[in-house]
C-alpha cells in the first residue's frame, strides 16, 4: 500500500473470468454479475463491489482473501497487503551555508540530498517531496534528480512527502549566511544517450 507514502489512493479491480472446457474458451464476466466479499478489516483495505481500494487510512499489513461468486461458481483471491509501518526522511546535511562565490552577484547556498526509508528500505525513488517554506528551500528542478534540496535564502523549513502532511515524516533544514568556501570544482558531462 504505497498510498501511505504518496497520499494518493490506489484502486484495483478484481476481475472474474469464466473458463469452459468446450474449445478452451475464456470470457470476462461483467463486474455487476459478480459478487465479491472479504473479512479483511478496514485498517487493511476497502472492498466496494469488486474494487479494492488502498489509501493512507489503511495502515495495517495482512494476508487477506477476497471471495468471488458468479452464479453457482465461486473462487478465492488471496492478497498480501503490505503497508509500511515506519517511514523516515533524512537529509545528508541539515545545515546549508552560503557559498563564498567571488564574482557572483547573488547569494548561492549549498545543496543536500534527501532520502526516504520505509521499514528500513530505501524508497527514495518511489516518492516526491515538498517543502514548507518555498522561499527558503526548493527541490531541484524537474530536469534534475528529485532528491536534491537546495537553499534559496536564510531561514528554516522542513522537507516532507508530497501528498502527505509534514507531521507524518519530515526533516528540518536550516539555511544560514555563514560562509563556506568551495575547495574543489568537479565538472561532469551528461548526455541523453
Amino acid at each position: 500500500n504505497w498510498a501511505v507514502l504518496t497520499g494518493r489512493a490506489q484502486e484495483h479491480e478484481v476481475l472474474t473470468v469464466v473458463a469452459t472446457d468446450s474449445g478452451q474458451s475464456y470470457r470476462n464476466v461483467v463486474s455487476g454479475a459478480v459478487t465479491c466479499s472479504t473479512t479483511a478489516p478496514l485498517t487493511v483495505l476497502l472492498l466496494s463491489e469488486c474494487s479494492v481500494t488502498l489509501d493512507s487510512s489503511h495502515v495495517d499489513s495482512a494476508s487477506v482473501t477476497v471471495a468471488t461468486e458468479y452464479g453457482s461458481f465461486s473462487a478465492s483471491v488471496p492478497l498480501a497487503v503490505y503497508t509500511p509501518q515506519s517511514v523516515s526522511i533524512s537529509v545528508a546535511d541539515s545545515e546549508l551555508n552560503r557559498i563564498n562565490a567571488n564574482g557572483v552577484g547573488c547569494s548561492v547556498y549549498q545543496r543536500t540530498t534527501v532520502s526516504t526509508k520505509a521499514d528500513g528500505l530505501d524508497v527514495t525513488l518511489l516518492v516526491k517531496y515538498q517543502v514548507s517554506e518555498p522561499t527558503v528551500l526548493a527541490i531541484a528542478t524537474p530536469s534534475s534528480s528529485h532528491d536534491v534540496l537546495r537553499g534559496l535564502a536564510v531561514g528554516k523549513g522542513v522537507v516532507f512527502l508530497d501528498g502527505r502532511e509534514a507531521a507524518f515524516a519530515s526533516a528540518l533544514v536550516i539555511v544560514n549566511n555563514e560562509e563556506v568556501t568551495a575547495e574543489q570544482l568537479v565538472s561532469r558531462l551528461v548526455t541523453g544517450a
